[in-house]
């Protein structure tokens, strides 16, 4: 006997579906809704997508599908691609001004240069500035010793 599904009740609730950056299910309810079918687990995961989407359109300016391939090969974490890129940005520059025989050709070119120094790369961290409202003073006085008068020796006697 073959199972039967049933559409709609408690299941059309609690669909789940993939974010679009990082592969993870998520609820529906709570994912982030780029467009139609485009989800995302937060506006920041969706921002930073669309970010690296506008760094490679400086590089090579071709939306071809293979490119989408060779980004699943550099990895999921987008914010590091996205500073190795500007980091970067001269060699990327230098590198992109060769000639090549096709689309093909230049977009494994550049996704070879990101998987070679992207495993070494470390993004900058953030200085940190630290702040204090509070004011301290540190007391650095000392009483000198007086010296001593012929007054002070003579009530000494007294």
């Amino acid at each position: 006997m073959l199972p039967i599904f049933v559409l709609g009740g408690d299941n059309m609730a609690n669909s789940n579906v993939k974010c679009r950056a990082c592969g993870n299910i998520i609820d529906k309810t709570t994912a982030f809704c780029a467009s139609k079918g485009q989800y995302y687990c937060n506006q920041e995961e969706y921002d930073t997508k669309k970010q690296l989407y506008s760094i490679l359109s400086e590089y090579i300016n071709i939306t071809n599908t293979i490119l989408h391939k060779e980004m699943m090969l550099w990895g999921k974490d987008y914010k590091k691609i996205c500073n190795y890129l500007q980091d970067n940005r001269s060699l990327f520059e230098y590198a992109m001004k060769k000639d090549f025989n096709s689309e093909y050709a230049r977009i494994r070119y550049f996704s070879a240069i990101i998987k070679n120094g992207i495993n070494d790369y470390q993004p900058p961290k953030p200085e940190i500035v630290k702040q204090c409202t509070d004011e301290f003073y540190e007391n650095k006085y000392k009483p000198k010793t007086r010296r001593k008068c012929l007054a002070d020796y003579y009530e000494e006697e007294l």
